[in-house]
């Protein structure tokens, strides 16, 4: 049985949920609709229910720790994602905040507030930051794991107005593409 492909999403709100359900609905792929919440549910039985029956791909997940420093409820999903038998996690959109001491994720490239893809980190609005440092709440359990495709993003469905769902949420749904094209590659699939 071939693994269920899964890109997550670093943020759990009804606007991200919009957005990233969006973006399931351009890549043909699935959102798993039990992944929203801040923070993610404690019980995650359903969520890796609905992963298991989704017939298109990429699977879209959500995963958040509602600000929380240590690894909370968002960060305990994206491990037991990564270390699943039958789940392969393919990607992440690391969702940037604007948490007090927050997270700090090295980034190799993000997607701006208009779309381009920078070599840079961004701030929760989408704007380019000077340097490479992501800040935000659910990063921690991506550190180190170098096999994963990350790419650093402003605030899904927000962004000053640049990816409002009623406008198709643009760069959320490029940011996904994008992962999902690069996994294509290097997964050679």
């Amino acid at each position: 049985m071939r693994k269920k492909r899964v890109i997550v999403v670093t943020d759990g709100d009804k606007t991200a949920a919009a957005a990233v359900r969006q973006a399931a609905v351009d890549l043909d792929g699935t959102f798993v609709e039990t992944s929203i919440g801040i923070p993610t549910s404690k019980d995650k039985s359903a969520i890796f229910a609905e992963i298991a029956k989704a017939e298109k791909e990429p699977v879209l997940v959500l995963a958040d720790d509602k600000g929380w420093q240590c690894e909370g409820s968002g960060e305990g999903l994206i491990r037991q994602i990564m270390f699943h038998p039958v789940i392969q996690l393919i990607g992440i959109v690391a969702v940037a905040s604007d948490t007090v001491n927050g997270e700090i994720l090295h980034i190799t490239n993000s997607i701006d507030n208009e779309g381009n893809i920078v070599a840079k980190a961004v701030d929760k609005n989408g704007k380019t930051k000077t340097d490479s440092f992501l800040v935000g709440d659910t990063l921690g359990v991506i550190c180190g794991q170098k096999q994963l495709l990350v790419l650093g993003m402003g605030d899904p469905g927000k962004m000053c107005g640049s990816d409002e769902p009623k406008n198709g949420s643009p760069i959320t749904a490029k940011a996904i593409a994008y992962i999902w094209e690069k996994a294509k590659k290097y997964y050679n699939y």
